[in-house]
């Protein structure tokens, strides 16, 4: 089953990218203000991985961690996560470990090869800020389209690590026992109103809503398969912090 959602997720993914709904090949900024913080290349190449700094670096702090869709550049995607998620924490935007043939990485791989992928991000970007990032905290996964299926498989396979997840774009198959065990305190779906994912995630987190979990649905305006909030991008905002919170 996990499988054909997988699969069924890459057609839309497709889609996406041959219709111009999603920009995967070049890093993006989400706003043009130039007072914003600056996105930080913490690795180049074909796969880079960015970063943005906390709003206080008084001391050191956690990591929030987003997970791009298939054949995506992280760049694209982090600047529209980093509102919320640097209220408490670095944003780490690193790239899938396998290149496609097109740009942008996909995490079509092992498990194993996305849990070093992000662990290698991790290790740099500590390299390149020493004393600035708390790697002993539970970090907070963000992940988008095939990026939130890598999500859910770093909590499955490191209990611990991981305080709270969003879901973004995927027809994520999870339960609230499955999170409580992997220590997941809060989670979080998002989708568009058009999204073909929406109505699967809608029911995913009422369901694990109803059985007492902490869980948010954020709707993310009259959008397609994005990320891209329409509307709502102050919600988005305040379950990212949210998160961070739990």
């Amino acid at each position: 089953m996990a499988n054909m959602r997988e699969r069924a997720l890459c057609v839309v993914a497709a889609v996406c990218l041959f219709s111009g709904v999603m920009t995967f090949r070049s890093a993006a900024t989400a706003e043009e203000n130039p007072n914003a913080p600056r996105m930080l290349v913490v690795t180049k190449g074909d796969l880079p991985t960015y970063a943005y700094a906390p709003a206080s670096t008084d001391s050191a702090k956690p990591l929030t961690i987003y997970l791009h869709g298939i054949c995506g550049d992280p760049g694209n995607g982090c600047p529209y996560f980093r509102e919320g998620a640097t209220s408490a924490s670095w944003l780490l935007c690193p790239s899938a470990p396998t290149e496609c043939q097109g740009g942008g990485g996909t995490w079509s791989g092992t498990v194993a090869m996305q849990t070093r992928a992000v662990a290698n991000a991790e290790q740099q970007a500590e390299n390149l800020f020493p004393n600035a990032i708390d790697d002993k905290s539970p970090r907070v996964l963000i992940g988008f389209s095939q990026g939130a299926y890598a999500a859910r498989n770093l909590i499955l396979a490191q209990p611990g690590k991981y305080r709270a997840a969003l879901f973004i774009g995927a027809d994520i198959s999870t339960t609230s026992d499955s999170f409580r065990k992997a220590g997941i305190t809060r989670v979080a779906f998002a989708a568009g109103r058009y999204d073909m994912m929406r109505k699967p995630l809608e029911k995913e987190a009422a369901n694990v809503k109803a059985d007492g979990f902490p869980t948010r649905f954020v709707d993310l305006g009259a959008v397609g398969h994005t990320y891209v909030p329409a509307s709502n991008a102050a919600e988005l905002r305040d379950t990212i912090a949210w998160l961070e919170g739990g």
